[in-house]
């Protein structure tokens, strides 16, 4: 089916190969400027850096269960390449969320515009710069994933902003896999001049070769990264899927492998090869699939694919703007509003990280006020002590009238005077806190 007006019959001779005549390329800042481009790939770039320390700080304090995670944050800890005070991550992780989530917002919004623009004006735009706005949304998209790893605890507390935003990244996983597909013509690389819409009107049964190949790539990426990170933010559908795919297949496995080692142990001195084979077969299975779930979980893998992501785009992006200016009408590389919008745009993420940073010193501080006013000990008239509450009361009461967001850590380097049966005790009290 055909929705542009323009003729396709220059192209169609061209990759048929017969006509030599080539359409020069068209310049068009606005999608394909070094501002813009850019501005997307250190917005992702900063994510990650955001991530590996989001990962850092909540290694040595993390409960996962996963084999994997465990064992690659124990060997760093062992090498002494991890060490973070508690004081370190109480402070940074709340500043880590909110950069965060003024990135991902962000790249919600610019990389939605991005492909809106690239679909709208597929008529008039030449299938290089949908390359383009096909690699930009990928980098988008990276911010996303990365942020859903660094924001899990968070969006997981807030259903609303959870929902909204997960609504928002499945429609920019839908455009990115739309312009996957449609860049799976088998003349794809050969057309970049011409038109982009020629290349999708004459996409159905056309996809094979090269373009073919990685369109496939491409998608099964999407299809692994996307539910490996958004699955988590729901427990209970994630309790549901691990049942189905994990718990249950598990279950099976193991009744299966005790029923054959029983029947070999009835059958000690008889041949029983085919029985032994069999239970080695179901182990070995056992075995792949329970890596595989980890491989899968693990949050440490979920950030080496989303590395993988990145340097995927970068090289798409590298050896997609290998066009000569000489075969260029206009400057690529002219300044224009739509270039400096994005740049300004990353830049105000300095102050959401310079305010989040001023905010946690206030919290900080704010409560370790009101811990050390709770923990003063007046005496009574009679000169006897009146019994203090308990570290973990003070604590509590320190969270309530904090709020609930508040994460601090308080050193408290007070004696204090605890009423007991036999009289007042001096009491060290150092206790930290953690909200």
């Amino acid at each position: 089916m055909r929705l542009c007006q323009s003729d396709c019959a220059g192209w169609y001779a061209y990759v048929h190969g017969n006509s030599s005549h080539q359409s020069r390329y068209r310049a068009d800042p606005d999608i394909a400027g070094i501002g813009i481009i850019c501005a997307f790939v250190a917005t992702s770039f900063i994510t990650l850096c955001l991530g590996l320390a989001n990962l850092v700080l909540t290694a040595s304090s993390t409960t996962d269960r996963n084999r994997i995670d465990i064992s690659i944050f124990e060997l760093l800890r062992h090498a002494a390449l991890i060490y973070v005070t508690e004081e370190c991550r109480t402070f940074w992780i709340p500043i880590i969320e909110k950069t965060t989530l003024a990135l991902s917002d962000q790249q919600i919004l610019t990389g939605l515009s991005v492909l809106v623009t690239g679909f709208v004006t597929q008529c008039s735009i030449s299938a290089y710069h949908f390359a383009v706005v096909d690699d930009l949304a990928w980098f988008s998209a990276n911010v996303h994933l990365t942020g859903l790893g660094i924001l899990r605890g968070y969006l997981c507390r807030s259903p609303v902003s959870r929902a909204w935003r997960v609504c928002m990244m499945l429609v920019v996983a839908g455009f990115i896999t739309a312009s996957t597909v449609m860049q799976g013509h088998w003349a794809y690389y050969i057309s970049w001049s011409f038109d982009a819409h020629c290349l999708f009107d004459d996409l159905v049964g056309n996809t094979s070769g090269q373009p073919g190949i990685w369109m496939w790539v491409d998608l099964v990426a999407i299809a692994i990264i996307y539910p490996m990170s958004m699955l988590p933010l729901y427990q209970t559908s994630l309790s549901v899927v691990r049942e189905i795919i994990y718990d249950g297949p598990m279950k099976f496995l193991d009744t299966k492998i005790e029923s054959l080692r029983d029947e070999e142990l009835r059958g000690l001195g008889q041949p029983l090869a085919g029985v032994t084979a069999a239970r080695i077969v179901f182990s070995t299975i056992r075995t792949l699939y329970f890596w595989w779930a980890e491989i899968l979980t693990s949050r440490c893998i979920v950030y080496v694919f989303d590395l993988a992501w990145f340097g995927y785009g970068v090289a798409n992006i590298i050896a997609n703007r290998q066009i000569p200016a000489s075969q260029t009408d206009g400057n690529e590389s002219a300044l224009t509003l739509s270039q400096v919008f994005p740049m300004l745009l990353l830049c105000s993420t300095t102050f959401v990280f310079w305010e989040a940073c001023e905010e946690q010193k206030r919290r900080n501080k704010a409560l370790s006020q009101r811990l050390i006013s709770q923990a003063q000990c007046p005496q009574n008239q009679d000169n006897s002590a009146v019994t203090t509450p308990s570290i973990q009361t003070l604590e509590m009461r320190a969270i309530e009238d904090a709020g609930e967001s508040t994460t601090a850590t308080v050193s408290l380097p007070y004696r204090v005077n605890i009423g007991t049966g036999d009289g007042p005790q001096p009491f060290e009290l150092g206790g930290r806190l953690q909200g």
